[in-house]
């Protein structure tokens, strides 16, 4: 495989604003998951996607072969319903044009020669109803769906109510702080 369909691919997420927008949403349920706080997430390189379907969002990244993704971070999505495939591969890289000795022979061009790098894909497939509940900003907590924006309401008004301040002539503690 060489590195053009990959291109081609991230090509059309940029000629696309729903294509945008549904990678955003993507890479926000990996980020609320705390993909990145694992081992070489941050190196991936989205190379396809992200594909929609009826119930599904597809995305497909690539890492150097020694630098393989941690497998604990998918795990985390696994209750979700998402679907994980890692995969061995090799992609066509040209090299560092230093001597003669490193242009193409099979023709009268100015190419580096294309060499096998060992890579990892790694595919993640999640339900469209997680993308959309983390969009609108719900999460499960010990089982049950709480709506982010109801507990940022009551606590923006537990926090101007009167009640549960200090008295204005009381002195104020450092627990009150």
């Amino acid at each position: 495989m060489s590195v053009k369909p990959n291109i081609e691919s991230v090509k059309k997420i940029y000629m696309s604003d729903a294509s945008l927008s549904m990678l955003c949403d993507f890479e926000r349920v990996l980020d609320n998951m705390d993909f990145y706080a694992f081992p070489n997430w941050r190196l991936g390189e989205l190379v396809e996607g992200p594909i929609v379907r009826r119930y599904w969002v597809t995305c497909k990244f690539m890492w150097p072969l020694d630098r393989m993704p941690d497998p604990a971070a998918p795990k985390r999505l696994l209750p979700y319903g998402a679907r994980i495939t890692y995969t061995k591969d090799k992609v066509k890289v040209p090299v560092k044009i230093e001597t003669s000795s490193d242009y193409r022979t099979n023709e009268n061009s100015r190419k580096g020669k294309l060499i096998d790098f060992p890579i990892w894909y790694v595919e993640i497939m999640l339900p469209k109803k997680l993308l959309s509940d983390i969009k609108q900003g719900s999460i499960d907590i010990a089982g049950e769906e709480v709506d982010l924006s109801e507990l940022q309401s009551s606590m923006e008004q537990g926090l101007t109510d009167q009640s549960a301040t200090p008295d204005a002539g009381a002195a104020a503690t450092p627990m009150d702080m």
